[in-house]
């Protein structure tokens, strides 16, 4: 995650400019003939985008799931389907300001499945959430499946944010190299 993108993302999230999931995916690598959408074309069909769901009163105030825009914009962009497979059970503090520890903490616990009247024989659940940090959300959604989930389940989040020690690595690498020239 750069400026810019950060950026984008908290217009999406935080500006009420929802249309900006489609933006920001049809600039992604998901787009036809680009590395994630080559990898999608390869899983079992139909795919089945899993938006991380809002608590309801953060839903409210947002007026809208940012995740679930960016799981529609996927299914157009990729083909298949929004799948509202989660929900969550309590609400949360925001996880921007907490470490790694905290945010398992914060979200463990805090997704169940929506009773099914039946799970597809076959497909591909893509989990879809904003913004992968420490991937404490994801990894909460997915302990909320269970072991004997069926379909095959991979994640998919519009951004990484690097630790800031990686982001320190990566230009201290940059820098090296400059350096050496």
């Amino acid at each position: 995650m750069r400026p810019l993108t950060r950026n984008l993302i908290h217009a999406l999230k935080y500006r009420s400019i929802p249309g900006m999931a489609t933006y920001m995916v049809k600039r992604s690598c998901a787009m036809k003939g680009l590395a994630v959408h080559q990898e999608m074309a390869l899983l079992p069909k139909p795919l089945y985008f899993v938006p991380i769901p809002l608590h309801p009163a953060r839903l409210r105030e947002r007026g809208y799931n940012q995740a679930e825009k960016i799981a529609g914009a996927l299914a157009s962009a990729c083909g298949g389907r929004v799948w509202r497979l989660f929900r969550r059970k309590t609400f949360v503090v925001s996880q921007t300001k907490l470490s790694k520890e905290g945010r398992e903490w914060n979200v463990a616990g805090a997704f169940e499945m929506v009773p099914q009247k039946r799970i597809p024989a076959c497909g591909t659940v893509i989990v879809v959430d904003d913004v992968y940090t420490t991937g404490a959300t994801t990894t909460s959604c997915l302990g909320a499946l269970g072991n004997d989930f069926p379909l095959p389940v991979k994640v998919c989040t519009l951004l990484y944010d690097e630790p800031a020690t990686a982001a320190a690595d990566f230009a201290a690498d940059n820098r090296t190299a400059w350096d050496s020239l």
